[in-house]
């Protein structure tokens, strides 16, 4: 046998183990995509632009109000998908809370919305002083009950200064907030 035969069959060999050394590398070094969920979301059944939804108590007076600039239903799920919603908290028939967001989503037969994205709430000032301003990344609120919560980041304003924290539980109607951990704050004396 000739040596350009020998070469030949170690050119092969070489080639044959770099493509298997390609084909392991490619299955070991690039990480696996997750499996990917056949199931598609069946497009809304409605939808409505620049909404005004209004939600009266036990004795007709005004509870609270939703405005949004879009929302979409989903029949799959029975949730409304919020597009700018901006609810309006009312006690003896004047706004007391405004909170706003750039979306949100309603569940559990219209007793969360959870709102997120730059979520500000602002409470009504009394006597010509201005009021509360919270703001927070996601707000999970439960209109029936004036109540709302969040996990995350939470910044609040007001005339005696600035409040951080991690967590916070709001009851609307009584105007008291719990924040529930790294509370830090900022006063200003009188």
């Amino acid at each position: 046998m000739s040596q350009s035969f020998f070469k030949r069959i170690i050119l092969i060999t070489l080639f044959t183990l770099l493509a298997l050394l390609s084909w392991w590398l490619k299955g070991t070094a690039l990480p696996t995509r997750p499996a990917v969920d056949n199931k598609i979301r069946p497009a809304p059944d409605y939808y409505a632009e620049n909404l005004v939804t209004y939600s009266m108590d036990q004795t007709g007076n005004l509870h609270y109000q939703l405005t949004v600039s879009y929302i979409e239903h989903y029949p799959d799920d029975d949730s409304l998908l919020l597009l700018k919603p901006q609810m309006i908290f009312y006690q003896n028939q004047r706004p007391q809370w405004t909170i706003t967001s750039e979306n949100g989503v309603v569940t559990a037969n219209g007793k969360e919305v959870l709102l997120s994205n730059n979520v500000v709430a602002i409470q009504s000032g009394k006597d010509n002083v201005a009021g509360m301003k919270l703001m927070t990344e996601d707000l999970l609120v439960r209109p029936d009950k004036k109540y709302a919560e969040t996990d995350n980041d939470v910044h609040l304003q007001d005339n005696s200064g600035t409040t951080h924290a991690k967590g916070m539980k709001a009851d609307i109607e009584k105007s008291k907030i719990q924040f529930l951990s790294s509370v830090k704050g900022a006063y200003i004396t009188p």
